[in-house]
């Protein structure tokens, strides 16, 4: 697998969002449900940035957790409908959200926060090393990074509309109900090599490392058949 520095910032997820209509893309389950976050409190973390937060089902468990949350996503859409989320579950004041823009480029101060996820982000993007940087930066030295990627036996990649990419750990998706364009979207599977690479090369330290593997209903208009999906969860440390 290569790894360079170029920003890749991924398929447009706005229509995919749109797409889903009245209803939720993503279930409500926050995966991440393996995340000691007491261990977080008690290590004085108190601001996480939530990066590429989509429709809120992990930023709600933080916000639920006690911590003061930042909503960060490429696509507006997903921003409203994370809001929207939100204030169905009558939560108020623990949470702001940053304009919608690319992550690897998100705008706030140098070590901003004292903790960030990045889950079902990284796996996304053709050259990732670009938002991990910009993460890193505003984690600060000593910070936290709970993030994702797919684990090589992810259900996405021997099923429907996956076609290959360049090398044997890449694919393209096409969603079930595509857009005008076609638009298909990419996915990387990583080795724990090729995951320990990635984190240490953007300036983190490997804590834990762990396949997960669990089930998700359909997702309307993007993955109309019920899938499993196996994926390394890592948490890191800022060097």
């Amino acid at each position: 697998m290569s790894i360079n520095d170029d920003v890749s910032p991924g398929a447009p997820w706005d229509p995919r969002y749109q797409a889903a209509g009245p209803e939720r893309l993503w279930p409500d389950e926050p995966t991440i449900r393996w995340l000691d976050l007491e261990a977080w409190h008690a290590a004085g973390v108190r601001t996480v940035l939530d990066a590429g937060c989509g429709d809120g089902k992990n930023l709600a468990a933080l916000v639920r957790s006690g911590f003061h949350t930042i909503g960060a996503d490429l696509s507006e859409t997903a921003l409203a409908q994370c809001a929207m989320f939100l204030r169905t579950l009558h939560f108020d004041g623990r949470y702001e959200f940053l304009p919608a823009g690319p992550l690897e480029h998100i705008g706030m101060p140098a070590g901003a926060v004292d903790a960030a996820i990045c889950i079902d982000v990284l796996g996304h993007l053709p050259k990732p090393r670009p938002v991990l940087e910009e993460v890193a930066r505003l984690i600060g030295a000593g910070g936290f990074l709970y993030a994702s990627v797919f684990h090589p036996d992810d259900g996405s990649r021997l099923g429907p509309r996956m076609r290959s990419g360049n090398t044997s750990t890449e694919g393209w998706y096409l969603p079930s109900s595509p857009d005008a364009a076609h638009t298909e979207y990419y996915f990387c599977y990583y080795s724990q090599a090729d995951a320990e690479q990635l984190f240490s090369l953007a300036g983190f330290e490997m804590v834990s490392l762990e396949p997960r593997t669990w089930f998700e209903p359909p997702h309307t208009g993007y993955r109309d058949e019920p899938h499993v999906h196996v994926s390394w969860f890592c948490l890191l440390r800022r060097r």
